[in-house]
């Protein structure tokens, strides 16, 4: 699965609540990545989110993405962040067939994160 926001600040934020400075590695980077008007991309609906769904390392949460992701029936979903509820995630589906000819690089990014957010 790979998980992706749908801006910057976004990713960010959903990097900083998993961030542990041991496993940061020395050069970070962000992917802007294109993804095509015909890719099949789930709108997972707020109504199938349990009433827990914003609690950190959800099982409920991960067997759905884990099911969603086996189906291999969408590139992708889009769903709400926990971190930021009015914005979204979409979690891609690398296994999914001509994933490569619907969601692409289109720009690779260096980051120097502000040290102020590490603190």
């Amino acid at each position: 699965m790979l998980y992706t926001s749908e801006n910057r600040s976004l990713a960010l934020l959903e990097t900083l609540v998993h961030y542990d400075e041991v496993d940061t590695p020395p050069d970070l980077y962000i992917l802007s990545i294109e993804i095509a008007a015909t890719a099949p991309i789930y709108d997972f609906p707020d109504s199938d989110l349990p009433g827990d769904w914003r609690e950190a390392e959800n099982i409920i949460l991960k067997l759905l993405g884990s099911s969603m992701m086996k189906t291999r029936k969408h590139l992708g979903f889009r769903t709400r962040s926990a971190v930021l509820t009015e914005e979204y995630n979409i979690l891609l589906n690398p296994q999914f067939p001509n994933f490569h000819h619907l969601a692409k690089i289109i720009q690779i990014t260096p980051y120097q994160p502000d040290n102020r957010l590490f603190d």
